[in-house]
């Protein structure tokens, strides 16, 4: 991005955090490593989930600063195995998921950070559940791959948060796929890892190219995963717990971009699929909720320094007797 153009997307990016957080007094501006200015992260949302044949509208909401879990606002429409993405202003995308009443969903809304409150604003271009979104550099939102009403798709779309406007992409996965993860890489490129068909679990990694808008085959697994969590660490390693190939699997593995390779990493306190993931400021990994059921209300804490998870907090659960599966988090 050249200077001019850092500079336009500085100003909009101030622009909308003034507009919708209150005013200066309101507003901590952070210059990220990509450019973008946004708030800077005290909380993070953890949205929607699932247990048969109930799907949750509950939220929870995590405080870096004080370590506590409190409950949220609910969502306008309950969903489970959705993805969420902060967008530049601070606000998160909730995109699609999976309704018991309604099947897939195409339905979005937005959460707002100054009042913690929901409202829906539009529609996907298709029903995914099951689908990953990932913020590009260019502050637009890519969506990819999910369950529709026909199976797993290989169809991706992008979001403009600054037009509310969907649109369908160009670029096609290799492989039609649902239950993976994308994750921006430090070069722009996305990382699709994980997920499944009808047919089979995958240890297959897709990479998306923004200056070719193609996907290419990426260097595959230890293990197959789908349901998995993926965490960006401090160092630009990419960090993948649980996920299922039959069964919730403890197993973890880390991803290099410099060497390309994956590496096995140290075993969780407990098997989970289904479960989230939420970076803290200091490096440290909160992973919780997810199958099977002594897991969805537990938490624990993956810290880089020691290569190790330990338990943490307790979730407030979903239902009644449920915790958290198929639940989505995003920091803001």
């Amino acid at each position: 991005m050249d200077e001019t153009a850092w500079l336009t997307e500085l100003a909009r990016n101030v622009h909308e955090l003034y507009e919708y957080g209150g005013g200066a007094d309101a507003v901590t501006l952070v210059v990220d490593g990509r450019g973008n200015v946004r708030k800077d992260r005290r909380k993070a949302l953890i949205s929607g989930y699932w247990h048969y044949p109930e799907t949750g509208i509950t939220t929870e909401i995590y405080d870096f600063a004080n370590n506590t879990l409190s409950p949220g606002h609910d969502m306008r429409v309950a969903r489970s195995d959705h993805a969420s993405v902060t967008l530049p202003s601070g606000h998160i995308a909730v995109f699609g998921g999976y309704n018991y009443e309604d099947g897939p969903l195409s339905s979005f809304e937005l959460f707002s950070p100054v009042n913690e409150v929901f409202w829906r604003t539009g529609e996907m271009s298709a029903p995914r559940a099951g689908c990953a979104a990932v913020l590009l550099r260019n502050g637009i939102v890519m969506i990819i791959g999910g369950m529709g009403s026909k199976g797993a798709t290989n169809t991706c779309e992008f979001y403009d948060p600054w037009t509310n406007i969907f649109y369908r992409a160009a670029a096609k996965l290799w492989f039609s796929v649902t239950g993976h993860t994308a994750t921006l890489l430090a070069n722009g490129s996305v990382l699709v890892a994980g997920g499944r068909n009808a047919d089979a679990f995958y240890r297959i990694t897709q990479i998306y190219s923004p200056e070719t808008d193609e996907f290419r085959c990426g260097p595959e697994m230890i293990e197959c995963r789908c349901g998995h969590t993926a965490t960006t660490l401090p160092n630009g390693k990419v960090l993948f717990t649980g996920g299922v190939d039959f069964k919730p699997s403890k197993s973890t593995e880390i991803y290099d971009p410099d060497t390309r390779q994956f590496c096995a990493g140290p075993d969780m306190t407990s098997r989970r699929s289904e479960s989230f993931s939420i970076s803290r400021p200091d490096g440290k990994v909160i992973i919780g909720g997810g199958e099977p059921n002594s897991s969805s209300h537990t938490t624990e804490l993956y810290d880089p320094l020691t290569n190790s998870f330990s338990p943490h907090l307790e979730l407030k659960g979903g239902g009644v007797d449920f915790g958290r599966v198929q639940s989505a988090a995003s920091n803001y």
